[in-house]
């Protein structure tokens, strides 16, 4: 994918013709993205994030995720919480 846009392929993960028109040439490349399954999505990074090796699509697939599960944590306490305060009522 462009690196640039992520909307068109490339043969060679270099900028498509839309971007490479209108972008100023990219810095070389730090490293490869390791996807957000780590299985590795292999799209060229200009800088290492926060969450690690990973590049803009795979790390929002990886907010996604971390959000998912803190949403399931929290209402698994809820969930105990009521259990314990109806327990506690009897």
């Amino acid at each position: 994918m462009c690196p640039s846009c992520h909307r068109y392929r490339t043969p060679d993960g270099t900028p498509c013709r839309r971007c490479a028109d209108t972008a100023p040439a990219l810095v070389e490349p730090v490293g490869r993205c390791a996807g957000h399954d780590g299985a590795g999505c292999g799209a060229p990074l200009l800088e290492i994030g926060p969450l690690g090796p990973l590049c803009d699509r795979c790390e929002v697939h990886v907010r996604r995720a971390r959000a998912a599960k803190d949403a399931q944590w929290d209402a698994a306490v809820q969930a105990a919480g009521a259990a314990v305060e109806a327990g506690s009522a009897r």
